[in-house]
Formats: structure tokens, sequence, C-alpha cells
């Protein structure tokens, strides 16, 4: 399959709680540094655990949670794959999988070990932001989108991060990272 929005994929497989490992790789194989990637994501009822971008020749780690989120939501049309009978750990995955079998035994081998601790934005959603005084005297034309308004315009003080993200309908991840770009330029604090 394939889909040209991770973002919609992710919200879909979170509305419907899919739990398991989800494959990405771009249609048109683009390379990071020369290599051929792929992407991982870990999920326990449709919320991301971890994520991944591999080398796919020995599958070393090219990026990691939050970095390689953002990373593969700006790579465009991807095709997919959800191995959804695999057991999910919480624990990053250390290698490609070359089978189902190969990643049950893998994922067993990684239950004895501390799981890793959520993406950064799972603890962040309870966070309440603030405007700040240059913020609140901003001019429209301050704002370098369209979605930094929007997000804007929900920091009141007395919402959550979640509450911002269910009212905007958009991933975690887009949302956090618009309010750290409002952050870098003074607007939120």
């Amino acid at each position: 399959m394939y889909t040209k929005d991770l973002t919609f994929l992710l919200r879909l497989l979170h509305t419907s709680k899919q739990s398991g490992i989800l494959f990405v790789e771009a249609l048109e194989q683009s390379r990071l540094n020369g290599m051929d990637w792929q992407g991982q994501f870990q999920l326990e009822n449709g919320i991301v655990k971890s994520c991944l971008v591999r080398n796919k020749a020995d599958g070393q780690v090219l990026r990691r949670n939050e970095e390689a989120v953002y990373w593969l939501t700006q790579q465009g049309k991807l095709a997919w794959h959800m191995e959804e009978q695999v057991q999910s750990t919480g624990a990053l995955l250390p290698a490609l999988p070359q089978s189902k079998e190969a990643l049950r035994e893998q994922l067993q081998d990684d239950a004895a070990e501390d799981p890793q601790p959520p993406l950064a934005w799972e603890k962040q959603l309870k966070a309440i932001p603030l405007r700040t005084f240059s913020g609140n005297n901003a001019p429209v034309s301050a704002f370098a989108s369209r979605e930094q308004r929007q997000v804007f315009a929900l920091v009141d003080g007395r919402r959550t991060i979640e509450e911002i993200v269910h009212l905007l309908h958009k991933h975690p991840d887009a949302v956090v990272r618009i309010l750290h770009e409002l952050q870098l330029k003074g607007f939120i604090t």
C-alpha cells in the first residue's frame, strides 16, 4: 500500500488503535547520505512508542524518535505495510527484520531490556503553553505560516498541548514542532 501523507496514516492507525510495527519506505527510493532507508514505527494501541530510520543494507540507525518522525513526514509518498501480529514491547528495534519470524525473535529478546521512553511529545501533551508580551503584540505577518497562526490562536494559557492537538486534528509531533517554532520566535513560553 502507499500514502502521500504519513500524518494521515498515523492518525488512522491511532483512531483504529492498531498495535504492531509499521514499516515505511519511499515509493521512489530517496537516499539518506547515499543509503537506502526504511522507517519503522512501533505502535501500541495506535500510539507511536518509537520510530527509527534505518539503513536497509546494514540495519544502522540513521535517525531516531522525534527526528525520525519529522524526517519521515517530509518524504512525500510512502509505501507502507503493517505487521500487526507482532507483539509490541515498547523497545526500539535493533535491526531490520528479514522475516516475521526474525522480527518476533528480536522483539522477544528486547522484552528482557528496559523499554525506551515514549516520544517526547507524549510527555509534553499535558503542558500548557503561554503567550508572551511580544506574541500578543505580533502582527499577523510575523507568523511564517497559516499553521503557526492556527496554533498560536489556540494558545490561551488554559489549553494543554493535547487539547490544541485535538482541536486542530493534527499529529502531536506537528503541533509540538510548531509550538517550538513559536517559542524560538519569542511568541510563547
